[in-house]
């Protein structure tokens, strides 16, 4: 970048004779041998004295390029979240004596999380005279955000039977398309039978967490099922092999319950033949209640039978007639009356 030199103009030259030099002629200037980087350049004077007698001198100038070039914009480091786009801007440079080209290589360097990286990019100016400078920007990728769970209802009402049936919450990350979900779940106090709190934490493999409660409370509305038998009509005899009522079949679709029973007896027109009625109170956790009845009706359709009786015979007139031992039993009945008519 110094060249071209300004040309002396106080050359002097000397003559071994008094006269002297006459004159000293510029010739001029002519380029030797080189390239665009390194050349030499010459300079020609002649001094001529009076007599006609000529020197000449050469100057030889080395002109060199070893000033390297200079960036004059380097785009700063910058950091971007994962899921934006990176803007990859070019440097560029200066050179005092050659057209330059810029050149860059990118070389990334993996995170501490598959979404996170650093990418230097090399920049290199090159003036083709073996002058280089270089400079590099830092690109840092970073993923801060944490997940985000779906739209979901804070606080929701179900029946208990139903509370296995809700859906799990699930989230979505800006960058992670597979985030972990997990749920802890408490049964606390509320309402009859309890609030589930379920706690979600949803995690990305950068670590970033978000966590959030739902709250389900649960609902009964449905009474104990009793399965009691149907009302029914027996003999008298047949009582004691009648079930244990309190061993029919009571359930609830979702708590426990108490069952109060109670038998009660109603005469009729005789000792053995009455009715019994059954009567269940099935109340659960959540007061929901269901009764039942069973009436059973006790009658004796059965006559007794006798025991004894003599055959038919035939007697004279004067015969006495025999006496005749005849007793009898019943189904139910533990005294019975035997009569005789003529």
């Amino acid at each position: 970048d110094q060249w071209p030199l300004p040309v002396p103009t106080d050359i002097e030259a000397i003559d071994n004779c008094d006269s002297g030099v006459e004159e000293i002629i510029y010739v001029g200037e002519f380029t030797g041998e080189g390239d665009d980087c390194n050349f030499t350049m010459l300079r020609r004077w002649d001094a001529v004295d009076v007599c006609g007698n000529i020197a000449t001198h050469v100057q030889t100038i080395t002109i060199e390029d070893t000033t390297e070039p200079v960036f004059t914009f380097v785009p700063d480091d910058i950091t971007y979240e994962c899921d934006e786009v990176i803007a990859f801007v070019d440097a560029t440079a200066e050179d005092n004596c050659q057209d330059i080209i810029v050149t860059s290589e990118d070389i990334m360097e993996e995170g501490d999380c598959p979404q996170e990286y650093t990418i230097f990019r090399h920049f290199t100016a090159d003036d083709g005279c073996g002058n280089v400078a270089e400079a590099v920007q830092v690109i840092s990728v970073v993923d801060t955000t944490a997940p985000v769970f779906d739209p979901f209802e804070v606080q929701i009402f179900v029946d208990c039977e139903d509370a296995i049936d809700v859906e799990e919450l699930t989230a979505t990350d800006n960058c992670d398309d597979d985030v972990e979900v997990t749920m802890v779940e408490v049964l606390q106090s509320g309402g009859c039978l309890g609030v589930l709190v379920r706690t979600y934490t949803a995690t990305d493999d950068c670590g970033n967490v978000t966590i959030v409660e739902q709250y389900i409370t649960l609902q009964d509305f449905e009474a104990p099922v009793i399965e009691n038998p149907a009302d029914m009509t027996i003999e008298c005899d047949e009582v004691d092999d009648l079930m244990d009522p309190e061993s029919i079949t009571i359930t609830d679709n979702c708590s426990e319950f108490e069952v109060e029973f109670s038998e009660t007896f109603i005469d009729g027109p005789c000792d053995d033949t009455y009715t019994i009625v059954w009567h269940w109170i099935a109340t659960d956790y959540c007061d929901n209640v269901s009764e039942a009845t069973t009436t059973i009706n006790v009658q004796d359709t059965t006559a007794p039978e006798l025991i004894g009786v003599p055959e038919d015979m035939e007697l004279n007139c004067n015969d006495p007639i025999p006496d005749a031992i005849v007793s009898a039993t019943d189904n139910c009945d533990d005294d019975i009356v035997v009569s005789v008519t003529a």
